[in-house]
């Protein structure tokens, strides 16, 4: 391969070292250069919830809460889930989730583009966007969703398609916690503005994320 694998036995999960109330984070065991994959090996393998399911999931818990049924606590894990650690994807015309099956998914977010790694399609060189220079009234990507027609090759490689497969964007020290840019989870115009505020408000103190949260 073009670039070095670091693989999940260099890394580790400790309580994260933004503060108490961020939950647990990655660190890494030993030095990683940069330009380095970040568990790769896992990172092809992401938990699926296609859209379909994804909707089938929400429509479910919204009427399961509007019928006062005591069960809805029980699928409301599994949503949480869903949007705590996941990431959306566009990839099949209209709005799945992803979640990496490995330990990247404790990955923490890094406010004011303290991030330390990047997708592979970025430029790692590169200063991009974070939720303090972010303007929550344009997003700086054209909507993924704007071609909703199926699409049998992408859907017969859609984990590699999905991957959103991660890069560092410089040399990380061991011991040293990895961030990532939550920013680039957001693949729909229409919620960026809500991620950026969030994300504000959570890097402020103000709130809390929802895996903690819950």
């Amino acid at each position: 391969p073009m670039l070095p694998n670091a693989d999940a036995n260099k890394f580790s999960i400790k309580m994260s070292s933004i503060g108490d109330n961020v939950g647990r984070g990655v660190f890494a065991k030993v030095d990683i250069p940069k330009g380095s994959y970040i568990m790769q090996e896992i990172g092809v393998h992401p938990i699926q919830f296609p859209p379909i399911t994804a909707n089938l999931i929400e429509s479910t818990l919204d009427f399961m809460k509007k019928s006062e049924l005591p069960q809805a606590s029980d699928l409301e894990i599994i949503t949480n889930y869903m949007y705590g650690y996941g990431y959306q994807s566009y990839t099949l015309g209209e709005t799945g989730h992803f979640v990496d099956s490995g330990i990247s998914t404790f990955t923490n977010h890094g406010c004011n583009g303290t991030y330390t790694q990047v997708p592979v399609f970025k430029k790692p060189d590169k200063a991009y966007f974070s939720e303090a220079t972010a303007d929550p009234n344009e997003a700086p990507f054209e909507d993924r969703a704007l071609n909703p027609i199926f699409n049998p090759v992408i859907d017969r490689r859609l984990e590699h398609v999905c991957t959103l497969s991660q890069c560092t964007s410089r040399d990380i020290k061991k011991d040293e916690e990895l961030f990532e840019n939550y920013l680039f989870f957001t693949q729909s115009s229409s919620d960026w503005g809500e991620t950026v505020r969030m994300l504000n408000a959570q890097c402020s103190g103000e709130e809390v994320g929802l895996v903690v949260e819950v």
